[in-house]
């Protein structure tokens, strides 16, 4: 995913990655944040096992969780890719439901 043309934002942004999906397995998922001016940075989410979303957003950081968040600087846009690395159950997947842009 490729975001672009991000007015300036003097003290940089926040990126948040939301991952969650109805499972009753234990995935894990490597999201990447690079760019122009980034320093290229992962983070590992192993999905919370659920039923359906319970209303409670868990941050991870290279831990379980159903979100997480990149801090970058003043940039005009990021890529940012998902790659699927476990999968209790067998079926890898590394999905982005959602991405949210702060200014910090």
């Amino acid at each position: 995913m490729t975001v672009s043309n991000l007015a300036a934002s003097t003290n940089g942004w926040s990126v948040y990655v939301y991952d969650q999906e109805v499972i009753t397995s234990t995935r894990g998922a490597a999201y990447v944040i690079s760019g122009s001016g980034i320093t290229t940075a992962t983070n590992d989410i192993t999905e919370l096992t659920t039923a359906g979303f319970s209303g409670t957003f868990t941050q991870a950081s290279n831990s379980s969780g159903n979100y997480g968040v990149f801090t970058i600087g003043n940039v005009n846009g990021f890529t940012i890719s998902a790659t699927p690395v476990s999968a209790s159950d067998g079926n890898l997947r590394a999905p982005i439901n959602g991405i949210q842009i702060v200014p910090q």
